[in-house]
């Protein structure tokens, strides 16, 4: 799973910049003599002064990075019920010596076909199968929030999502067969951030 998502996010990353090197370019101005000046002065030749082609750094994405961030503790939860399964970071399995790292949250729902919405507004980067079931991710600037394990999605790449928009819906818990189970990541360009730190309380 990790792979494929920083692959999705490289792929986001190298359209931010391309479309950066381009607006810069287009905003980047002929210079011309001042049309006052004698033919023994110097023209001005020093260019219009850009900005430098940052990654994720439109204005657009300096608004939502600042929303994003503004957020801290207050971002809803993508279900409206369920409980954190399985925590972000290191964790063992119960009554068994199966240990493993969680780059997000395990969320557990009553039950599948709980719907899952978007946290923050952003735009659809990403919609891919993993296994038999579905992912969703989204941008919200130079941040990047997952939804994987989605019996079906209704939005499509490219879509521009609102805070709360429901994009899917939970697929059945394989371990138990009664429960749904989601899995939620967040991330900074390519680092995990712990989703509950960000999440309300």
């Amino acid at each position: 799973i990790t792979s494929i998502i920083n692959r999705e996010i490289a792929a986001a990353k190298a359209a931010a910049k391309k479309k950066a090197d381009e607006d810069a370019g287009k905003n980047v101005k002929p210079v011309t003599p001042d049309a006052g000046a004698t033919n023994n002065a110097t023209p001005n030749t020093k260019p219009n002064v850009v900005r430098e082609s940052v990654v994720f750094n439109t204005e657009a994405d300096l608004r939502l990075n600042s929303g994003f961030e503004n957020n801290r503790l207050k971002l809803p939860w993508p279900v409206d019920q369920g409980t954190v399964c399985v925590h972000y970071g290191s964790y063992q399995i119960p009554d068994t010596k199966i240990r493993g790292e969680n780059p997000g949250i395990t969320i557990c729902t009553s039950q599948p076909g709980t719907n899952v919405k978007s946290v923050f507004e952003g735009e659809v980067v990403s919609v891919f199968n993993i296994g038999d079931t579905k992912s969703v991710m989204i941008r919200h600037g130079k941040y990047f929030t997952v939804y994987s394990n989605l019996a079906g999605v209704n939005v499509s790449k490219g879509a521009k999502v609102s805070t709360g928009q429901s994009i899917g819906k939970v697929a059945a818990d394989e371990d138990d067969g009664v429960g749904g189970k989601l899995e939620f990541l967040l991330m900074m360009e390519n680092k995990n951030l712990n989703p509950e730190q960000w999440l309300r309380r």
